[in-house]
C-alpha cells in the first residue's frame, strides 16, 4: 500500500507538498518525519534530472524521481509493485511541471496545497484497479468493499451504487493499522464498518435503520470474510455429522460444493454474504479447516 508521498525543494530541502496516505504515517512524529525527509533530500540532490530510484528501508520502499528543482518522493510496502511506484513519481512530476513554473520556485518555497486536486486524480487513476462490480442481493447493505494492499485491486457489491470507492478505501488507510483493525462510524445516512487484517481490506455500509441484531451478524460476517479474504475452506474430517446438526442437509451439500474455493470468490460467485456467515459458524465450532490460497 501506499503510505506517503512528498515534493521537496532540491536546493533547499523545503517541503512544498505532502500527503499521508495511511494510520502509519499519520501517527509518525513530526520531527521522525522531518529527519527522514532530510536524509531523502540528500540522496536526491546526487541524481540527476529525469533519474528514477528506490531502495528498500526498514518495512518500507522508497522510490525517487528527479525533476528540475523537484524531488518526487513515494513511500510504500516493500512488497508492493515498483512499477507502480515509478509511474505514480513519473505522473505526479509531469503534473506538477506542467501546472507551475519550475523555475520560479524559491526560498522560502512557494504554497502548493492546491496540487491536492492533482495528486488525487493521479491516485485514483493509477493505484486502484476495480476487479469486480455487481449488485448484492441484500438490501440492508449499501455498499461492501474489499481489497488487496499489495495488487492494489478491490471489487465491490452494492445496492447504492452511488459512493466514493477512492475515498473510503483510502479513509480505511488512515484509521486502521496492524493494531487498529476495525472501525466502525455512525454517520448521518450510513454506518461504516472499516476494517484491514494484513494486505487487505474491507468496508461495509449499511442503512442507519437497519435492526440492531441484523446489523451486528453482518459486520462480524464482513470481519470474518476480510481476515480469511483468500482462503479456502473443507469441513474436518469426521465432523460432517456435527455439521449436519447445526444446518440442514441442503445447506452441508451447498457448503461443500464451494470446498476449496476462496471466500472472496464465493462472495462474487453468490453475490451474497449467507453462505460466508454459514462458514463463519462453522469456523466458530471448530469444524472447518482453513488455509490460505
Amino acid at each position: 500500500m501506499l503510505h506517503y508521498l512528498m515534493l521537496v525543494h532540491r536546493e533547499t530541502g523545503g517541503l512544498l507538498f505532502e500527503k499521508r496516505l495511511s494510520k502509519t504515517f499519520n501517527d509518525l512524529p513530526a520531527e521522525l518525519l522531518s529527519n527522514m525527509m532530510i536524509a531523502l533530500n540528500d540522496f536526491s540532490k546526487m541524481m540527476k534530472i529525469g533519474d528514477l530510484s528506490n531502495f528498500i528501508s526498514l518495512e518500507f520502499k522508497v522510490i525517487i524521481s528527479a525533476i528540475e528543482k523537484v524531488s518526487i518522493v513515494i513511500v510504500m510496502d516493500k512488497n508492493d509493485s515498483e512499477e507502480i511506484g515509478k509511474k505514480i513519481a513519473l505522473e505526479i512530476g509531469e503534473a506538477f511541471s506542467k501546472q507551475y513554473d519550475l523555475s520560479s520556485i524559491v526560498h522560502p518555497v512557494n504554497e502548493f496545497t492546491q496540487f491536492e486536486t492533482e495528486i488525487k486524480a493521479i491516485l485514483s487513476k493509477l493505484i486502484w484497479e476495480k476487479r469486480f462490480d455487481a449488485k448484492i442481493e441484500d438490501e440492508s447493505i449499501i455498499a461492501l468493499l474489499f481489497f488487496d494492499l499489495h495488487d492494489m485491486v478491490y471489487s465491490r457489491l452494492y445496492s447504492n451504487s452511488n459512493i466514493d470507492d477512492q475515498a473510503l478505501i483510502e479513509k480505511t488507510l488512515k484509521v486502521t493499522d496492524d493494531d487498529i483493525t476495525e472501525v466502525t462510524l455512525v454517520e448521518k445516512d450510513r454506518v461504516v464498518q472499516l476494517l484491514r487484517y494484513e494486505s487487505f481490506g474491507g468496508v461495509l455500509l449499511t442503512h442507519p435503520e437497519a435492526p440492531k441484531r441484523d446489523l451486528d451478524r453482518l459486520q462480524k460476517t464482513v470481519s470474518f470474510l476480510i481476515k480469511y479474504l483468500d482462503c479456502q475452506f473443507t469441513i474436518k474430517e469426521g465432523l460432517e455429522k456435527a455439521a449436519l446438526s447445526l444446518f440442514p442437509k441442503e445447506v452441508i451439500a451447498k457448503i461443500q460444493s464451494h470446498s476449496h474455493k476462496s471466500l472472496q470468490n464465493i462472495l462474487i460467485e453468490t453475490k451474497n454474504l449467507n453462505l460466508i456467515e454459514d462458514i463463519r459458524r462453522l469456523k466458530l465450532r471448530e469444524l472447518v479447516n482453513i488455509t490460505r490460497s
